[in-house]
């Protein structure tokens, strides 16, 4: 059998060899490119089945596939209807393939390529637009979920196991490759670009430093989602996209404008911006695509009590949009191919990076020549405590490596609940956390520090502890953010209730104690 080329921890072949993701970031939307490489090297045809992770906001709108010489746009189509039209294609030895969101939460896809001939290859491609974040430090965040991580699966969870039966391996046994190249746009200019894994140095293609590239150095660490943390020069200068709502509409070569008026505390403030009724996405038109996701994620929360008439504008929303639902899928059939593909067809599963192992301690180097605000960590699975566990955000444009120290013998040992988990499980019903073992544990700190590092006897155990455990939250499990942000902000809201004048000063000791460079934003200073 290890003839038949790349193969996993059961010495069963693998059709996946890489994984390539383009992104295109204009200001805060990334429209993305994710192509799966296949190829079959055994003796008869396969169907290859990949679950991966998605941004639950993301809006899935496109799905094409590469056979041979011959491209194939998969179409959107009600579920059950495109499930039995890929069933029936593979039954009647048509190549085919099927990608639909994986149960209700929007967060788990499936990619299935059947009847892939011996000694052929398959290029599947699909598209999505997510809006990005801003983070208090102003950075727009695009993160490319690379595993699906032990959150689908929580402890004590009794309900559906979307990845039930999907192999796992060691990271370092995945028969498949990644890379990702990025495309910067902002009419403000940009800064800089920093991320947890390894980039080559940032170019600038514009000579206003309005347009630049930038892309994986080596193929990132399989055990973690994958962030680029994107400055801008003007990150909070309102800007505006301009996309054609209707097929044919004529834009008008006039000008329009927009005023936008807010409220900060007690100062108001108005911005006024004036654009070119000129389209700028041409056919991408991400704005349209992420108000039908939004639209969606509205409705399918109304589905689940049983309401037919909003499963119905569900699934025409969807359909008319483009954008997958838990209503839909998109299917395609090679028609072109003459003959059908013979031979019994083998189910492949792609395998995933399994949890069962200790990541190896990472290396620091040329740390010094950054600041704390880009330093977080990122850990799957814990670590005995006197393990330095950090993880480096790495600038673009400066040389700062992490390595895996590959001398250690590490054993294997069952998976254990991740301090996020330890965290969250401790919080207060009101918000706030306790100071006590149990939290300096999760924090990563003896109990003695935690105790001995407060600003002063007049904080409160409670208001120091709640201002410890958000710190944590930001600068050590940034890339777990839509986990933890609801509950940050209950956190946040009690503690300013509570802390008074006494807050900057929590604030300054607990980035001190955790290593961290959490700016006041956060709390709303």
């Amino acid at each position: 059998m290890r003839s038949c080329g790349l193969l996993n921890s059961s010495n069963k072949p693998v059709p996946l060899r890489s994984g390539s993701v383009t992104v295109l970031i204009r200001g805060f939307v990334a429209d993305v490119g994710c192509e799966l490489l296949y190829r079959n090297d055994e003796q008869g045809p396969v169907e290859a089945v990949f679950v991966f992770p998605m941004d639950a906001e993301a809006a899935v709108y496109a799905f094409q596939a590469r056979l041979g010489g011959t491209c194939i746009q998969a179409q959107l189509q009600e579920k059950k209807q495109a499930q039995e039209l890929y069933g029936d294609a593979l039954a009647g030895g048509q190549s085919s393939f099927l990608l639909q969101q994986e149960g209700t939460g929007g967060d788990v896809f499936s990619c299935s390529l059947g009847n892939l001939p011996p000694g052929e290859e398959a290029a599947l491609t699909l598209r999505y637009v997510c809006e990005l974040p801003l983070e208090p430090d102003g950075a727009a965040r695009y993160m490319l979920p690379a595993v699906l991580r032990p959150r689908y699966t929580p402890h004590g969870w009794d309900g559906e196991d979307v990845t039930q039966g999907v192999p796992r391996v060691p990271q370092g046994e995945l028969p498949y490759t990644l890379s990702l190249s990025a495309t910067l746009q902002s009419p403000h200019g940009i800064d800089r670009v920093l991320s947890n894994c390894s980039l080559t140095p940032l170019s600038y293609t514009a000579g206003n430093r309005t347009s630049a590239q930038v892309s994986l150095a080596e193929a990132p660490p399989w055990d973690r989602d994958m962030e680029l943390l994107v400055y801008y020069a003007e990150p909070h200068k309102p800007s505006a996209v301009l996309e054609v709502g209707l097929p044919g509409a004529e834009p008008d070569t006039a000008v329009g404008g927009v005023t936008l008026q807010y409220r900060i505390q007690d100062q108001t403030y108005k911005e006024t911006l004036q654009f070119p009724l000129q389209p700028q996405d041409g056919d991408r038109l991400p704005v349209h695509r992420l108000a039908a996701k939004s639209l969606l994620l509205e409705l399918e929360g109304a589905v689940d009590t049983g309401s037919e008439g909003d499963r119905r504008r569900a699934l025409e929303t969807s359909l008319s949009s483009g954008v997958v639902c838990s209503l839909t899928a998109y299917v395609g059939v090679d028609t072109e191919r003459g003959q059908p593909v013979q031979g019994p067809l083998v189910r492949r599963d792609i395998p995933l990076a399994g949890f069962g192992a200790v990541p190896h301690m990472w290396k620091m180097q040329g740390f010094s020549n950054m600041n704390l605000a880009s330093r977080a960590m990122c850990c799957s699975a814990p670590m005995p405590e006197d393990w330095d566990q950090d993880l480096c955000y790495q600038s673009a444009d400066c040389a700062v490596d992490c390595d895996f120290d590959d001398s250690l013998d590490v054993p294997e040992r069952a998976p254990e609940e991740s301090p996020l988990l330890r965290l969250v499980s401790l919080q207060n019903a009101d918000g706030s956390w306790d100071l006590d073992p149990r939290l300096a544990a999760a924090l990563g700190v003896s109990e003695t520090d935690a105790r001995g590092r407060m600003p002063s006897q007049d904080v409160p155990p409670s208001i120091w502890a709640t201002v410890l455990a958000v710190v944590w939250l930001h600068g050590r499990a940034v890339g777990q953010r839509d986990e933890w942000e609801l509950l940050e902000a209950k956190a946040v809201g009690w503690v300013r209730g509570q802390a008074g004048p006494q807050l900057s000063e929590c604030l300054e000791a607990a980035n001190t104690l955790l290593g961290c460079s959490v700016g006041p934003a956060v709390f709303g200073l």
